[in-house]
């Protein structure tokens, strides 16, 4: 299963990309996260369609500075993100912020 979230919230310069990356790694993950410049966080992960539901579950957080408020879902059918669909994964990375 592939799914690309896009994170609403407060989630930049809290630590949630490591948050988010160790999450990753805990359930054997691929993919990336990365800050975008309208303030919010977008994640492609690619693994075990059980592995990715607990996933979404634990990185939808309230903790000290972290609030994320809401995450949009697409799939692969979705022509938005299929550039990033399109490319291949060998583990979970941190990538630097995309500027639009």
């Amino acid at each position: 299963m592939q799914v690309f979230l896009v994170v609403h919230g407060i989630v930049q310069g809290v630590g949630y990309r490591r948050f988010v990356a160790e999450i990753a790694d805990k359930y054997k993950l691929v993919g990336f996260v990365r800050n975008v410049s309208d303030g919010g966080v977008e994640i492609l992960v690619i693994g075990e369609d059980n592995s990715i539901l607990h996933f979404k579950d634990e990185i939808h957080v309230q903790l000290d500075k972290i609030k994320v408020f809401k995450i949009d879902e697409y799939l692969p059918e979705n022509k938005k993100f299929a550039k990033e669909f399109n490319k291949t994964y060998e583990n979970f990375t941190i990538e630097k912020t995309l500027t639009r």
